[in-house]
């Protein structure tokens, strides 16, 4: 169907925004933050004010048959100001536009070689948006069918799926996903981590396919946005779950992105290259090709600009163990639950968040493809090589209880280059309508290398001195890991009945060595240095292998009963040998037996279920009950040998309900009980000295950890109004909390296990200690703002948790309490303005039961605007700015850091495929890095080095070739909704 449609235009209005910007950069940092928002407010205030005095016109001119009509003249002159008059030709797709216009009355025109013309009478005075449908004809017939075009249905909500329409958010011609998704309601994208509804994405999938496996900002930066016809937001179970319909707790937040059609044939992608000021340089690209079902993409990038693509599966050298979670560890249901004796170091280093100055070079290509009705195919190869410097500054405040409190400083250098390699693959068989194989390998292979230099100082409340060190230190580590899946699935020809087994087998192994000179001095009674000069050898590795078996027997026309069996047994193996120098030798040939351990934990556990499931169109639960039986052995062979076995039995009860309210409302209820076995790390009890003021250990003696998680999710969309809504509420509860032990030595002072620590030294090892809690609540509302037409999306938090510690032998609560809350308003005026404005903002408060001296608040807040303006179709002014402010940390970290970015492009070539682009990074030079850690034994605050002020002078050439179901002249905001689609995500 053809259609004219008309919109606002807010460009007879020239803004000169680059001229206000310029003369922003002579303000000091707070005037500059509050004049940045204030012409902000008043060119979109102008916007509004122009939006009420001229219209958009386009439209697509087809015959009776709905083929296009080309190269037709199209003239458009108004009914009562005769100067206005305006003439354009239809293009080779039938579609023509106008520049805007006055609102008006106006008689538009359409004459084509081979039909007769067509006049319409065009009543533009008052209407936001009007459809049109032009078809000229031998008979010279005058289509005057007028509709009002409704507000674009924006969101949607299909059982426990919220779904997206792509073509109701505008952006910039030149978009990715990564910006389309960004102005959706409840969609963030965090430090380069993307959540959703408050819920970190792990997956994302293209047509159900999956990218670039569990990477999932690699889809949403390499991929143009204009392919997108819908977003789908979902918990994604596992394969067995889904195909037996029961939940089993292994979900995880995914992004389904649904293509035009779902058939995108074509060419797309793009090239860049840039270089300026300090030697800075960018290069990259990616290539994508579509047919059918065989996609093929590639991309590949090269900087010093601090832009990262990599996972924690890459940082191999920041990771205690060369595998991850082992499944003999299993505790029953889901991933619930928080794994104490330590914080995990590669948590802080999700995708794109690693801090200091960093050189990347990364390459991937991704392969999905259906070779025939039975076998489909998708797999990935990626590889990584990152450098990374960075200096750090800490201060860190001990307030020990029953003694005096203590200051910590230190500043650390160093840098590490890093190198991977990870490849999986997804083989689906579809032997017949019953039988099904899934087989999914997956490869690692990472090297590391790195050093620092650190110093340090400790001193009393009364400013005394009570210890200093110097450090060096050098590590290189390498390993490896390979995993593999087979799922058998089958359906009996009675509905309702079915069995799968799903084999599993991981291995891992990692070793690397280290050196350490360490000069350390203590002021006390007697004064002492120790100097520590040594070589560490280590190695660790991981055997891995479970089995599942389910059951599934219909109960009636809607219920069924499944039964489940487990068996898994995993096999950890960790040795460390510490050598001391020696000057007889001139080697490192002195072995120091309490820094040194050969130690090896096996896990063979037994679980078995039965769930009962009922399933009516207005509602879904799910009830069952798991018994695990789960035994450790750990053997200690040097520097005694030591044996230690328990048994653990556990009741796993679970519990699920999904109730439709309505098609456009659902809520869901999960309760599930995990039973989470300690890693090797916190059972091997050998000494960490890397940094010999902060000793660490393991803790043979662990017991598993118990948790209860109850999470409630409610969502609602008014897709008539376009406002979506959700919320979320969820809690845990652990008996045996698996948390520190932390000795703080205010006086030198011998351990039970003959350990020194002198005055400033602390020693930490994870214990279980009960009363772990913690329950957070997350609400996101989106709403259009017509007026300014855009969209607002608005989000807020509160977030509770008491953790349990040991400070010297004494128990202590700390509570921590987090209010937060955020907007983001984000135009969907037209594909040549694009503007956001956010605000974030989070106020911390921290209490603690025998520790009131560490009680904390503090406040940290982001505002955040950014403005891409296309000119003539060929000039591109683009700005943002971010101010971070911060309150209640230590002196010389409550600071105001204003990061404003601009550029200017000039787009040239046919279709504007070239584009030159000068780039500004951090014109004001206030790019900083600061953040705030509280423990239960200390508050510390950390300033980090961070990349400053450079320009760029960068080009970039996009090719688009894309043809099959594309919606032909879609434009993002405008008219219907692509056809194809719509009805939930696809697997």
């Amino acid at each position: 169907m053809g259609s004219l449609s008309v919109t606002r235009n807010y460009f007879d209005y020239p803004l000169n925004l680059w001229a206000t910007f310029v003369s922003i950069q002579r303000m000091n940092s707070e005037l500059c933050f509050k004049r940045f928002f204030s012409v902000l407010f008043l060119v979109l205030a102008a916007f509004s004010v122009s939006s009420q005095n001229t219209c958009y016109i386009s439209g697509k001119i087809t015959d009776s048959k709905d083929s296009v009509i080309p190269f037709a003249s199209v003239k458009l002159r108004s009914i009562t100001d005769s100067t206005i008059r305006k003439g354009v030709m239809s293009d080779e797709k039938g579609f023509f536009q106008f520049v805007p216009v006055p609102k008006g009355e106006y008689r538009l025109s359409i004459s084509a070689q081979g039909y007769k013309n067509a006049v319409l009478l065009l009543d533009a005075r008052s209407k936001d948006t009007i459809e049109l449908n032009v078809k000229p004809g031998d008979d010279a017939s005058v289509l005057d069918q007028v509709n009002i075009v409704h507000r674009q249905e924006r969101a949607s909500q299909k059982g426990d799926t919220s779904e997206y329409n792509a073509n109701a958010y505008k952006v910039n011609p030149d978009a990715t996903v990564e910006d389309l998704v960004k102005k959706m309601p409840g969609i963030t994208i965090e430090n380069g981590t993307v959540k959703a509804h408050g819920e970190e994405v792990k997956k994302v999938t293209i047509d159900g396919k999956e990218f670039f496996g569990d990477d999932a900002m690699t889809a949403l930066k390499n991929l143009p946005a204009e392919i997108v016809d819908k977003v789908q937001v979902f918990d994604k179970g596992s394969e067995q779950s889904e195909f037996t319909g029961f939940n089993d707790g292994n979900t995880e937040k995914a992004i389904n992105i649904k293509t035009r059609g779902g058939k995108i044939n074509g060419v797309f992608g793009k090239v860049y290259g840039g270089y300026g000021t300090d030697e800075r340089y960018t290069a990259g690209g990616n290539f994508n090709f579509f047919k059918e079902n065989r996609r093929i993409s590639i991309l590949g990038m090269s900087n010093n600009i601090n832009q990262q693509n990599f996972t924690s599966q890459d940082l191999l050298g920041v990771s205690q163990s060369a595998s991850g979670g082992s499944r003999g560890q299993m505790g029953g249901s889901g991933r619930e639950g928080r794994q104490g004796g330590g914080n995990n170091p590669t948590s802080n280093f999700t995708t794109g968040s690693q801090s200091g100055i960093n050189n990347t070079h990364a390459f991937g290509i991704n392969y999905s493809d259906q070779w025939n009705k039975k076998w489909k195919i998708s797999g990935s190869y990626f590889f990584n090589a990152t450098s990374n410097a960075t200096n750090s500054k800490t201060s860190r405040n001990y307030f020990l209880p029953g003694s005096t409190n203590q200051l910590y400083t230190e500043e650390q250098d160093k840098g590490s280059d890093n190198f991977n390699h990870r490849a999986n693959l997804r083989l689906e068989w579809n032997i017949d309508s019953l039988n099904s194989i899934i087989i999914t390998p997956k490869f690692s292979l990472q090297d590391n290398r790195s050093g620092s230099a650190l110093q340090s100082i400790t001193t009393s409340s009364e400013n005394a001195v009570l210890s200093t060190m110097n450090t060096s230190s050098s590590a290189k580590n390498s390993g490896y890991t390979l995993s593999s899946g087979l799922l058998y699935r089958h359906r009996f020809h009675k509905r309702g009945r079915s069995f799968s087994a799903d084999f599993n087998g991981s291995l891992g192994d990692k070793e690397g060595e280290s050196f350490l000179y360490s000069s350390n001095s203590f002021f006390t009674q007697v004064d002492t240095t120790l100097v520590t000069d040594q070589r560490t050898i280590t190695t660790s590795g991981t055997k891995d292998s479970w089995v599942t078996l389910n059951y599934t027997e219909p109960m009636g026309k809607n219920a069924q009963l499944m039964m489940t069996y487990s068996p898994a047994y995993t096999l950890n193996t960790s040795t460390k040998l510490n050598e001391l120098f020696s000057d007889a030798s001139d080697s490192y040939s002195l072995t120091d037996s309490v820094l040194s351990n050969d130690f090896n934990n096996a896990i063979a556990a037994h679980k078995g279920g039965l769930s009962y499931r009922y399933n009516i169109p207005k509602m879904n639960f799910n009830v069952g009950v798991d018994y695990l039986n789960r035994f450790f052995r750990n053997e200690q062979f040097f520097p005694a040998e030591s044996v230690t076995a328990k048994t653990f039995e556990s009741v796993l009860p679970q519990f699920m309900l999904q109730y439709k309210f309505s098609s456009r409302t659902n809520f869901r209820i999960n309760y599930r009980t995990n039973a989470q076995a300690p890693s090797i790390s916190q059972l091997q009890n050998v000494i960490n000295n890397s940094n010999p003021l902060l000793l660490s250990s393991g803790n043979p003696a662990l017991n598993q950890q118990y948790n209860h998680s109850l999470t409630g999710r409610f969502s609602t969309v008014d897709s008539t109004k376009t406002k979506p809504l959700f919320f979320l509420l969820s809690g845990t509860y652990s008996d045996s909390y698996i948390g520190n032990s932390s000795i703080v030595a205010s006086q030198d002072t011998v351990l039970a296990d003959g350990i020194v620590l002198f005055s400033g030294s602390q020693f930490t090892q994870p214990v279980n200690i009960s009363g772990y809690y913690n329950m957070r609540t997350f609400l996101t509302y989106g709403t259009p703002v017509p007026f300014l037409k855009s969209n607002l999306n608005l989000n807020a938090g509160f977030t509770h948790s008491r953790t349990p510690s040991l400070i010297n032998n004494q128990v202590n609560y700390s509570r921590t309490y987090n209010v937060n809350g955020g907007l983001i308003l984000g135009s969907n005026i037209s594909e040549k303005i694009d503007f956001t404005v956010s605000y974030s903002a989070n106020y911390n408060i921290v209490r603690n039961s025998v520790q009131p001296s560490l009680d904390n608040n503090y406040y940290t807040g982001v505002a955040g605007a950014k403005i891409n303006l296309l000119i003539k179709n060929h000039f591109v002014i683009s700005t943002d700015g971010n101010y971070n402010h911060y309150q209640g940390l230590g002196d010389g970290y409550n600071l105001g850091i204003f990061l404003w970015n601009g550029a200017l492009a000039y787009k040239f070539l046919k279709g504007n495929a070239g584009e030159f682009r000068v780039i500004v990074y951090d014109i004001l030079k206030q790019n900083n890095s600061i953040a705030r850690n509280v423990t239960e034994t200390y508050v510390e605050d950390v300033q980090t080095n961070i990349l400053q002020r450079y320009g760029l002078l960068q080009f970039t050439y996009t090719f688009r070739n894309i043809k099959g179901k594309m919606p032909e002249g879609a434009q993002r905001g405008d008219g219907p909704p692509p056809g194809g689609g719509g009805h939930g995500r696809d697997h």
